[in-house]
């Protein structure tokens, strides 16, 4: 049994259209195949297999309307392939609490199937990345773009980071080792955190530019103390974003 994640950094690329032909292609060679919609916010898996109105989705899964994802799976034209597909209309969906992220993740690991491909929304959202890690074979789709090329490269550090971090959770040095894995900025410079220890602070950023200032964001409020007034400025594209 093998599990296929297939994600990237930037929206558009083709991710989806990847993840179902290599689903059908699979499915055309005798295997069981299930794809899971992973874009909880944007799904779309669903139309590309020609389901516009799927009777049963994520969300019957999150509300906990129904115990397994086998019974959300939805047959497709290929009878050896099955979809679970998302909820695009529920609000809240697309950012499910921790317990129902492990519960679906679990649920995933169980599905009786050959093959399970995982696509995966875009962003560097955690549950993106912990979806994209679930995966024993993960694939990232890149355009010939300089803003995919960026948001790819950016997506694949972030996976291995998180890989990372949820590795040494259990360490008893995990807050030591949290500072080394999280405190390196972009292409590997530190951020000067000692020259700004008990002066004010301002972090601007902005998109994927969130990324490398998480780690400096943690080590200060680990050391709260150490710091004066906080402020953060994150640029969106939209006032609903």
């Amino acid at each position: 049994r093998r599990i296929i994640s297939v994600g990237g950094g930037k929206g558009g690329v083709g991710k989806s259209v990847v993840s179902a032909n290599l689903a059908a292609s699979i499915a055309q060679q005798g295997a069981q195949v299930v794809v899971f919609d992973a874009d909880l916010g944007a799904p779309n898996i669903h139309s590309l297999f020609g389901l516009h109105r799927p009777p049963r989705t994520i969300e019957h899964f999150l509300q906990q309307q129904v115990k397994t994802l086998e019974e959300i799976a939805i047959q497709t034209f290929l009878p050896t392939l099955r979809v679970i597909c998302g909820s695009p209309q529920v609000l809240g969906s697309a950012s499910p609490e921790n317990d129902a992220k492990q519960r679906l993740i679990q649920q995933l690991n169980a599905l009786s199937t050959d093959f399970l491909i995982i696509d995966v929304g875009a962003g560097t959202d955690i549950n993106m990345l912990d979806f994209f890690n679930a995966a024993d074979i993960r694939l990232v789709v890149i355009a010939p773009e300089i803003t995919s090329v960026q948001n790819g490269y950016g997506f694949l550090k972030m996976a291995l980071y998180r890989r990372l971090q949820r590795a040494i959770s259990a360490s008893p040095l995990r807050s030591q080792l949290y500072d080394v894995l999280g405190m390196r900025g972009p292409f590997g410079v530190g951020w000067p955190m000692q020259e700004a220890r008990w002066k004010d602070v301002v972090v601007v950023t902005g998109g994927l530019g969130c990324a490398p200032v998480t780690g400096a964001i943690e080590y200060i409020i680990r050391r709260r103390e150490s710091y004066g007034h906080v402020t953060i400025v994150h640029g969106v594209k939209k006032p609903a974003d």
